[in-house]
């Protein structure tokens, strides 16, 4: 599902040389910490539905 090519490869040479080696897992954390709340922020949202003009609610 997931290959590395050269153009990831140069991507996480750039980041390793950006943050260091040392910074290299407190990014991934924050990372997945963004992820994992993104996730959860869209459980609650719905596709609103809309009603055709004249249409009365059943309520």
């Amino acid at each position: 599902m997931f290959g590395l090519s050269g153009e990831h490869l140069i991507i996480l040479v750039a980041v390793l040389f950006i943050f260091g080696p040392a910074q290299l897992p407190k990014l991934g954390a924050v990372l997945g910490k963004t992820a994992r709340n993104f996730k959860h922020g869209f459980k609650g949202v719905h596709e609103p539905q809309y009603r055709k003009l004249g249409e009365r609610d059943a309520d």
